[in-house]
């Protein structure tokens, strides 16, 4: 299966519970309707979304090393952290450059008023 590069791409990452599943979900449709081709996280993209979570160690941990991945993976493609733990960690996450973007709770989807983090 050939990928159409004539659209951009964005790739999504979810730590955590059931609501940021379901966020995740909704900000990829958003991507879709403006015309990004959403593509599995693993694939080459032109911005990678990671909805973040710190309700644990855990979660912390993954959330850090999906954010150190997408960076990896391509350097020049736009990474967006969002929620808890892109939140928690945002001066830490700039100051190393892993991230372009840092969403918080409330400006990552403001469709979800509620938060489990």
């Amino acid at each position: 299966m050939s990928e159409d590069r004539s659209q951009p791409t964005v790739a999504f990452a979810t730590v955590g519970c059931r609501l940021n599943q379901a966020e995740t979900e909704s900000i990829a449709e958003s991507f879709a309707a403006r015309g990004y081709s959403v593509v599995e996280f693993s694939a080459d993209a032109d911005v990678y979304f990671i909805n973040t979570c710190t309700v644990t160690g855990r979660a912390d941990r993954s959330s850090r090393q999906l954010i150190h991945k997408a960076r990896r993976k391509s350097p020049d493609s736009l990474v967006i952290a969002a929620g808890c733990f892109a939140t928690s960690a945002a001066e830490h996450l700039q100051e190393a450059g892993e991230v372009d973007v840092i969403l918080g709770v409330e400006e990552k989807a403001p469709s979800f008023r509620l938060s489990a983090c």
